[in-house]
C-alpha cells in the first residue's frame, strides 16, 4: 500500500445518488480506496442513519475484501473496479487483516451511535451523570416518563389555565381524553419545539387589529342566495355543505371542500365545468371572512401549543433528571450547545477525548441530516477541508445522499443542508457526481417515475394553488434528472389508478385513532380490494404497501384483516391491535375504574370472567367493586407479568396463533414494567398502548410508512 494518501479520485467529493444507483457500492469503494492509500480504520468516520445501513456498509467492505483475497484474479478484479491498477493480492490481504484486527475501532456507525460515544467522553463538559441510561423515544421507559410528565403537568397547573389552553388548541371540539389529546400534540410537535424553543418563533403568525371570528349575517345571506343560481344536484349538494360549514363556523371545512375549495384556489371550475361568475362573487365575502378567522384561530392555536410544550418540557426534564434518563435527542442538543463554547478548538477537544483524530469523513444519507447534527459534524468537516498543517497525510471529505429521498423532516432532517454544503465547498464540477442509473428497477417503473416527476414545475401558471408552491417545484426540477435502468430488458409493470371521490364524511369525535371504527372511504376500499386481488394472483410474492403515516398503517392493516388477509406492519406497533389483548386491558381498566361498564362487559363475555381473581358473573355495582378490588390485590401481590400469564392460560383455548403470540409479548412487556411499576392499573394500560412491539413474523403483505421501507425490496409495491 502507498505510504501517503494521494487519491486518484477526488479528494473531496459529493455524490447525489438516486435510489438503486449503487450508493453502498460507492461508499464501500471509497472506504477500500482510503485503506489502500494508507488510511487506518480508526481515522475514518463513516456515519449513516440506521443500524441496518451501517451494518450493510461494513459488511460490503469486508465481503469485497474477503472475496478479492481468494486469489490473484479476484484481487485484480477489485483493483479494476476501484481503478487502482497497482493493487495486488498482497495489498488486499493486508487491508483485510487490518480491518479484522481493528473491528472494535472501526467507526462505521449510526450518527446517534457516534454522538453517544462523543457525549460519553464529554460527560463532564455536558453535565451528564455517570450512571445515566440513554433511551430511544419509543422505548417503554421513555413512553412511561412522557405519560408521567403529562400527568404532572395536568396535576400541577391551574385548571383554568389548562382549560384555556385546550379551548385554544381545539376550539369548538369536545375531547374524550385530555391526556390523549396532549400526548398526540407532544408526539407530533416536541421535536419542533426543541428546534425552536423560544416563544418568538411561535408568534410569527400574527393578526392585526380586532378580528371578527364570525361570518356576518350579510355574508351568510349572500352565500345562501348562491344556491338559487345552481342547478346540477352535485353542485347543489356541495353548496349545501359549504353553507352548513359556514353557519357552524367550521372554517377549515368551509375553505377546503366543495365549491369553496375550487373558488379559493382560483381554479374556477367544478366537475370540469366553469363556475358562474355570479356564484364566485357570492362566495367571495364569506371566503374572505373565513380566511381571516382561520388565520386568527391558527395563531391562537400555535401560541397555545408553545405554552403546552414548554410547560410539559419543564416537567419532563425534571423527571428524566430524577430517574437518571436521557433521550438520544438530548445528547444531540447538549453536543450542539457545547460546540459554540469550544470555538475553533472543537475538533481538537473532541478528538482528544475520543483518543483519535479523524482524517476522513464519510457522511451517508446526508439529505436527512438535521441542523443540530450538522452543527456538531461541521467542525470536523471544516478541519479536514481547510487543514493547513504540514503532513504527508491528506484528509478527505465525502458525502452522499439524494434530496429526493429526504424523509426525516419530521425529526429535524433538513435537505437544504446538502445544497448549502455543495455551495460552501466550492468544488469543481468533476467533484460532484450524479448517479441516476438504477441497478434495481426495470425501465417500465423508471419511465413512470420520470413521467410523474419530470412534470413537477411544468404545471400551468393559471393554477393559483400551484403558484404558491412554484418556488419548491422549481427547486425540485432543478435537481431532478431522468432516471435510467441499467438492465433494459428487466420486466416490470406499473398501473396508475384513480379512486372515486373522497367521502365528505368526517369523524365526529375529531380523534384520528377512532376512525378505524368507521366505514372505509372509497379510496381505502379500492386499495384494499386491489391488494386482495394482487395477493390472490401471486400469494407467494412479497407485497409492500407504503403510506405516509402510522395512522394509515393501522387503518389499512385493520381493513385487510377484515378481508381475512394476513398483513403486518414494520417497525412494530401497539399490542392492543388484537382482541385478546383488548380483553386483558379491559380487565385492567375495570380494576382502575370499577364504573367502567364497557370494559366490564367485555370481560364478562370472555373466558377471563371465570379466571381466579376475577370471577365476574354480572354487572351490578357490588360485583364490579369486588372484582376490581380483587384484581388490584392480585397485581400488588404477584405483579403484572405473573397475573397476565395466569389470565393467558384461561384465554389460550379461545385464541388463534397470532393472539397467543401477542399475549406472550404482553407478558414480556409486563415483566419489564414490574421492575418500576406504578400503583394504578390505568398507568400500565397507557404504557401498553404507547409501546411499540415488533410483530414476531412478517406477513407476505407488509404495510409501512415510506421511511420504514427505505432500503427494502418487494416483488409488488402499492402506493395508496
Amino acid at each position: 500500500m502507498t505510504s501517503s494518501l494521494s487519491l486518484k479520485r477526488n479528494q473531496h467529493e459529493i455524490i447525489r445518488a438516486s435510489a438503486g444507483s449503487g450508493k453502498t457500492y460507492q461508499l464501500s469503494s471509497r472506504y477500500i480506496r482510503l485503506l489502500f492509500h494508507g488510511a487506518q480504520p480508526p481515522s475514518i468516520l463513516a456515519t449513516t442513519f440506521t443500524r441496518k445501513a451501517a451494518g450493510e456498509i461494513q459488511q460490503t467492505v469486508l465481503m469485497r475484501l474477503a472475496q478479492a483475497a481468494a486469489n490473484k484474479n479476484a484481487a485484480a478484479q477489485l483493483a479494476h473496479q476501484l481503478d487502482e491498477p497497482s493493487m495486488d493480492l498482497d495489498n488486499v490481504c493486508s487491508m483485510l487483516q487490518q480491518m479484522v484486527n481493528n473491528l472494535d475501532q472501526i467507526m462505521i456507525c449510526t450518527i446517534d451511535s457516534f454522538f453517544y460515544q462523543l457525549a460519553m467522553n464529554l460527560r463532564h463538559d455536558l453535565a451528564i451523570p455517570l450512571q445515566v441510561v440513554i433511551m430511544t423515544n419509543n422505548e417503554p421507559q421513555a413512553i412511561q416518563l412522557q405519560l408521567e410528565a403529562i400527568n404532572q403537568f395536568l396535576n400541577h397547573d391551574e385548571p383554568q389555565v389548562l382549560l384555556d389552553l385546550l379551548r385554544r388548541l381545539h376550539p369548538g371540539q369536545a375531547q374524550y381524553s385530555v391526556t390523549h389529546t396532549i400526548n398526540k400534540i407532544i408526539g407530533k410537535l416536541l421535536e419542533v419545539f426543541h428546534q425552536a424553543p423560544t416563544e418568538k418563533a411561535w408568534k410569527q403568525l400574527q393578526t392585526t387589529g380586532t378580528v371578527n371570528v364570525h361570518i356576518s349575517t350579510q355574508d351568510i345571506d349572500v352565500l345562501q342566495k348562491a344556491g338559487d343560481m345552481l342547478t346540477p344536484k352535485k353542485w347543489k349538494d356541495a353548496w349545501s355543505k359549504n353553507l352548513a360549514a359556514a353557519k357552524r363556523q367550521d372554517w377549515e371545512a368551509f375553505l377546503t371542500t366543495g365549491l369553496t375549495a375550487r373558488i379559493a384556489t382560483g381554479d374556477g371550475t367544478y366537475y370540469k365545468k366553469p363556475i358562474p361568475q355570479e356564484v364566485i362573487d357570492a362566495y367571495q365575502p364569506a371566503i374572505h371572512s373565513a380566511t381571516t378567522a382561520l388565520v386568527a384561530e391558527t395563531s391562537r392555536r400555535t401560541q397555545a401549543m408553545y405554552q403546552l410544550l414548554s410547560r410539559f418540557s419543564v416537567h419532563h426534564d425534571h423527571l428524566c433528571q430524577q430517574h437518571n434518563r436521557l433521550l438520544y435527542g438530548d445528547l444531540t442538543r447538549k453536543l450542539a450547545a457545547f460546540v459554540p463554547t469550544a470555538e475553533d478548538h472543537t475538533p481538537t477537544i473532541m478528538s482528544s477525548r475520543l483518543d483519535r483524530r479523524f482524517d476522513h469523513l464519510m457522511l451517508d444519507e446526508f439529505q436527512d441530516t438535521s441542523i443540530e447534527q450538522w452543527h456538531i459534524l461541521r467542525p470536523f468537516a471544516d478541519q479536514i477541508r481547510h487543514r493547513k498543517e504540514k503532513s504527508s497525510k491528506s484528509q478527505t471529505f465525502f458525502c452522499v445522499g439524494d434530496t429526493k429521498q429526504a424523509i426525516y423532516g419530521w425529526r429535524g432532517g433538513c435537505a437544504e443542508i446538502f445544497d448549502q454544503v455543495e455551495n460552501d465547498l466550492k468544488l469543481p464540477t468533476k467533484n460532484i457526481q450524479q448517479l441516476n442509473t438504477s441497478f434495481r428497477s426495470s425501465p417500465v417503473i423508471l419511465n413512470a417515475v420520470n413521467l410523474v416527476f419530470d412534470a413537477v414545475g411544468k404545471l400551468p401558471d393559471s393554477l393559483s394553488a400551484f403558484e404558491m408552491l412554484k418556488g419548491s417545484a422549481n427547486e425540485w426540477s432543478h435537481h431532478y434528472k431522468p432516471h435510467e435502468a441499467q438492465y433494459e430488458t428487466r420486466p416490470g409493470h406499473v398501473t396508475l389508478a384513480t379512486s372515486a371521490s373522497r367521502s365528505d364524511t368526517t369523524n365526529p369525535t375529531g380523534d384520528d385513532d377512532l376512525e378505524l371504527a368507521y366505514t372505509p372511504s372509497p379510496h381505502q376500499s379500492m386499495v384494499t380490494n386491489l391488494i386482495a386481488q394482487l395477493h390472490t394472483a401471486a400469494p407467494n410474492r412479497s407485497l409492500g404497501v407504503l403510506v405516509r403515516d402510522n395512522k394509515m398503517v393501522k387503518r389499512l392493516i385493520d381493513l385487510l384483516r377484515r378481508l381475512e388477509l394476513n398483513a403486518s406492519g414494520e417497525g412494530g406497533g401497539p399490542l392492543n391491535d388484537d382482541p385478546a389483548i383488548g380483553t386483558v386491558l379491559s380487565a385492567l381498566k375495570m380494576a382502575d375504574h370499577p364504573g367502567d361498564t364497557a370494559a366490564a362487559f367485555c370481560v364478562l363475555h370472555s373466558p377471563l370472567a371465570i379466571s381466579p381473581g376475577i370471577q365476574l358473573t354480572n354487572l351490578d355495582t357490588n360485583s364490579l367493586a369486588r372484582t376490581s378490588r380483587s384484581i388490584r390485590q392480585h397485581l400488588s401481590t404477584c405483579g403484572y407479568g405473573q397475573t397476565i400469564a395466569q389470565w393467558t392460560r384461561h384465554l389460550a383455548p379461545a385464541c388463534n396463533q397470532r393472539s397467543l403470540t401477542r399475549l406472550i409479548q404482553l407478558i414480556d412487556l409486563a415483566n419489564r414494567y414490574d421492575t418500576d411499576r406504578k400503583i394504578r392499573p390505568g398507568d400500565f394500560v397507557q404504557y401498553v398502548e404507547r409501546s411499540s412491539i415488533q410483530e414476531p413474523t412478517a406477513a407476505t403483505i407488509r404495510v409501512m410508512t415510506i421511511h420504514q421501507a427505505k432500503g427494502l425490496q418487494f416483488d409488488v409495491v402499492v402506493l395508496p
